[in-house]
Parts: C-alpha cells; sequence; structure tokens
C-alpha cells in the first residue's frame, strides 16, 4: 500500500507506513503529513466501516477483542462527491481522475463542522434528484428536513442559497440562470 499509493492531497508518488496501532491512520505522506487509513474488503463495501481509535465505550472485558475502542464509519451519509475511489470494481481509476475528484472536495476541511454540515447536507439534497439538472424550486422541499436538522437557522431558504453558491464556486453544481442549476458530476 504505501509503495503504490500516492498521496490524494498533494500527488506525492509513496506513502510511509506508520507504526501499528497508530491512532488515527495507517500511512501518511512524507511530502505533506497527511493521513491515511486503509479499508479494504472483498466484495462490495457495506454502508458501515469499523473505525479504530474514536471514543466510544470500550467492549465488554468477555469480548474478544475486549477493551477495544472505536466506532463505526456511516458510508450511507457520506456524499457521491465524497465517495473517491482508488480503485473501482477491480480496476485503478487513473491518477489523475482521483486527484481531481479530491481536489474538488479540499474546500470542506476548512471552516467549522457546522459550515461543513451544512454543505453536505445541501449536497445531498442535490444528489437525491434523479437528474443532473434541478431548479431552486425544487430545493426548497427540502427546506423541512433541513428545518428540523439545523432548528437554530431561522434563514433556511436563504442558507440553502448560499451553499448552492459555495457548491457552484467549487465545482459541483453549475448555475445555468433564472433558478436552474446542475450537477458537475
Amino acid at each position: 500500500m504505501g509503495r503504490e499509493l500516492y498521496c490524494l492531497n498533494c500527488g506525492a508518488s509513496a506513502l510511509k507506513k506508520l507504526p501499528n496501532n497508530a491512532p488515527v491512520g495507517d500511512f501518511v505522506c512524507p511530502s505533506c503529513d497527511d493521513e491515511y487509513e486503509l479499508k479494504a474488503k472483498s466484495g462490495k463495501l457495506s454502508e458501515r466501516v469499523p473505525d479504530g481509535a474514536h471514543p466510544r465505550p470500550p467492549l465488554a472485558p468477555t469480548a474478544r477483542r475486549a477493551g477495544w475502542i472505536g466506532c463505526n464509519i456511516n458510508l450511507k451519509n457520506v456524499p457521491e462527491a465524497g465517495r473517491i475511489f482508488v480503485v473501482k470494481n477491480g480496476a485503478l481509476v487513473p491518477k489523475e481522475l482521483v486527484l481531481e475528484r479530491w481536489n474538488q472536495t479540499r474546500f470542506l476541511r476548512r471552516g467549522g463542522v457546522e459550515a461543513r454540515g451544512w454543505l453536505l447536507e445541501v449536497l445531498r439534497c442535490v444528489e437525491q434528484f434523479g437528474s443532473a439538472e434541478f431548479t431552486l424550486a425544487e430545493m426548497y422541499a427540502f427546506e423541512d428536513r433541513l428545518s428540523r436538522t439545523y432548528p437554530e437557522n431561522q434563514h433556511v431558504r436563504e442558507k440553502i442559497r448560499q451553499q448552492l453558491q459555495v457548491l457552484r464556486d467549487h465545482g459541483l453544481v453549475d448555475f445555468l440562470g433564472r433558478g436552474l442549476y446542475r450537477r458537475s458530476r
């Protein structure tokens, strides 16, 4: 893995293996210090992937892996734009495509949790449309759902428009004019 996989963040040609049981990752980029955790499975990935080193109650003393502390990553909540494959259906995805997709979502690292949350929620709404094109009026159909997710926000429609602008600025949606949008990929 360290020899064959490249850094998605900076494109460096190799990763360095971290010591076993490192708290966050399995590999690190020697150029930019980005960390990666390897998740692999034969067959199709399920919606939940076990992860380690994140607080949750340790397993009971009677458990096979007693004392293990970890969590599950719920992939169902990850928007399609955030599902960046290096290998898909047994074939390598071209490095240029992987780096392009990674760079397109890299802006999500900035800002607070709530700001990222809004972006991800609006992006999930965008991805629910059957066709690539959608209208602002169709986005407003998610107002109740977003109001329940963010009950303190009294300006949900304005926030939807704002988040669509951010997604447009980062190339995830195109604004076609007169309240019409299109998913970029």
